[in-house]
Order: C-alpha cells, then sequence, then structure tokens
C-alpha cells in the first residue's frame, strides 16, 4: 500500500461519513415535521394521517411497531 491508497481511502470514509451524516439528518427533521413516506417501507402516509398525527410510518407500520413493543 502506497500514500495514494491511504488517501483514497480517507477520502471513501469521508464521503460514507458525510451521506450517513445527511441519512440522520434527514430522518430528524422527517421526524420532526412529519412525513410524507413510510420510513420503514417507504409507502405514503395519507394526508389525513399527517394532519392528525406528526409520524414517519404508514398505518400498517405503526401497527407491527406497536406489537413488538
Amino acid at each position: 500500500m502506497n500514500e495514494s491508497d491511504f488517501e483514497r481511502a480517507a477520502q471513501f470514509a469521508d464521503r460514507e461519513r458525510e451521506n450517513a451524516l445527511a441519512k440522520h439528518r434527514q430522518k430528524m427533521a422527517s421526524q420532526i415535521e412529519g412525513g410524507d413516506t413510510c420510513e420503514d417501507c417507504g409507502g405514503p402516509i395519507p394526508p389525513e394521517r399527517q394532519a392528525a398525527v406528526k409520524t414517519v410510518f404508514c398505518v400498517e407500520c405503526q401497527q407491527i411497531n406497536e406489537r413488538l413493543r
């Protein structure tokens, strides 16, 4: 391994860290605002549900999560 291999590895690690941070920020923002797509299945969250509760899960996924608790 030479110095350029280490530089490429460091650049890759930096990109991965930035991607992970961006994903985390997006997740946190959707939890604060409520979202229009389910965090678990990616399906749509109906506007009526969005208006009623701030949630990141569709009804089906919310039910599954509640049963698993």
